[in-house]
Formats: structure tokens, C-alpha cells, sequence
């Protein structure tokens, strides 16, 4: 009887893991050529901060909810 090969990895997930990572390297190369200030208006407070400080912060924002969204999915 024959057995089924079985592979280190499915290729979807290779898949999934190759675009994060892809992702990841664009946000940081956006973010270190983007360390000129600027003002961010929350409610009603100016905060003036780096550029890059406001992508890094939207983007771990953006991680945590889908994070979080997913973890709700699954359980």
C-alpha cells in the first residue's frame, strides 16, 4: 500500500506567511522615509509627533483589530 507524501507546510499558509511579511517590509520602508513632524488633531488636542510614529501607530492598530476580529470568528 502506498502512502500519502506529506508536506512541511500547506501552500496557503506559505502563501498567507509570504504576504505579511511583504506587507510588513512596505509599512516599515513607508514609514523610516517618513520622519518629517506633523499635527494630528485628537478631539480637542494638537499633538504634533514624526510621520512615522502616526503610520507605525495606525498600523498596529489595524493589526490588533484584525487580531481581535479574528479571534472572535474562531471562538
Amino acid at each position: 500500500m502506498s502512502q500519502p507524501l506529506a508536506t512541511s507546510a500547506k501552500p496557503r499558509g506559505r502563501f498567507k506567511t509570504i504576504v505579511a511579511t511583504a506587507l510588513i517590509v512596505i509599512v516599515v520602508i513607508v514609514a523610516f522615509q517618513n520622519w518629517d513632524p506633523t499635527s494630528v488633531e485628537l478631539l480637542f488636542i494638537t499633538v504634533k509627533m514624526p510621520l512615522l510614529f502616526l503610520i507605525a501607530t495606525c498600523f498596529l492598530i489595524g493589526v490588533s483589530v484584525g487580531w481581535l476580529i479574528r479571534k472572535r470568528r474562531k471562538g
